[in-house]
């Protein structure tokens, strides 16, 4: 089942986010102002005793001194990307990662990162997501992981990849990582929306192109209508082209997506893959 994992970018982050609900936290060491002496931040204990699991993260730290402090003050885990000599240093202690910040690769290559990373620890990847088949991407990659019953973590990144932190539980991943306060990256959830919405939110959302959902006031508005209605949802834009849309459904599957409204310049192109259209649209057109 998905933990939400809260990242803290200073040492009292964790306490903030521990007493809103977060079930993890990942001490971001790398976007501290500076690397405090104390690390009894580390180990942090909800007020029915439970212990919150912490993960420290230093990207592009080679000293093993700085996890071996971190584990000795009741770090559970380190982020160590796969491309550090240190990812074999702490075995079963290692969330092993990998970024793309320019492109969401093929299933089978993010299958193929991931068994790799697998090697060190619970495998980690995140990638860029610039459309609707690098999501599918994601989902197909996540589908065949889900099959080794092992924990994983992937995320689209940015906020085009936003679905895939909505819908974490239904990827499978092992964490889903939101804000309290600063956001460490786009499209994050902050941790009071991620708790609110529970592990299977209502998800509709606005399908267009990137200009126009861009300027939309619709996620606005039924933001205030979910939460009017006392729905735990969420409206999500959808920036699409034209040759998109015939993989629509197979997004709407692959998530679990309950409805999406089509604005322009896809309304007339969309309507071959609908199941149907009520009256009025055929007399629109």
């Amino acid at each position: 089942m998905t933990k939400i994992c809260s990242v803290a970018v200073k040492p009292e982050d964790g306490i903030s986010a521990m007493k809103s609900g977060a079930e993890v936290i990942e001490f971001r060491l790398d976007l501290f102002p500076s690397v405090p002496d104390d690390f009894s931040f580390f180990r942090q204990t909800s007020p029915s005793g439970l212990i919150i699991p912490g993960i420290v993260t230093f990207r592009g730290c080679l000293d093993a001194e700085i996890y071996e402090r971190a584990f000795e003050a009741g770090a559970a885990y380190a982020d160590i990307e796969g491309c550090s000599p240190l990812r074999d240093e702490f075995p079963k202690k290692t969330i092993c990662s990998v970024h793309d910040f320019d492109a969401t690769p093929s299933p089978a290559e993010i299958i193929e990162q991931m068994q790799d990373l697998s090697d060190s620890g619970i495998p980690k990847g995140a990638f860029a997501v610039r459309g609707i088949s690098d999501l599918l991407s994601i989902a197909d990659a996540a589908a065949e992981l889900r099959k080794t019953k092992k924990p994983f973590i992937l995320i689209g990144m940015g906020n085009a990849g936003r679905i895939t932190r909505v819908r974490a539980d239904v990827l499978g991943s092992w964490l889903n990582y939101v804000s309290n306060g600063v956001s460490a990256a786009p499209g994050e959830l902050r941790l009071a929306d991620a708790i609110s919405l529970g592990k299977h939110p209502k998800v509709t959302g606005l399908l267009g192109s990137r200009e126009a959902v861009l300027r939309s006031k619709s996620p606005q508005i039924h933001a205030v209508a979910f939460r009017s209605a006392e729905i735990p949802g969420i409206y999500l834009p959808f920036a699409a082209e034209a040759s998109d849309m015939a993989l629509v459904p197979e997004l709407m599957k692959a998530y679990d997506i309950d409805g999406l409204n089509v604005t322009m310049p896809h309304k007339e192109i969309v309507m071959p893959y609908l199941s149907g259209l009520d009256v009025s649209a055929e007399k629109a057109g």
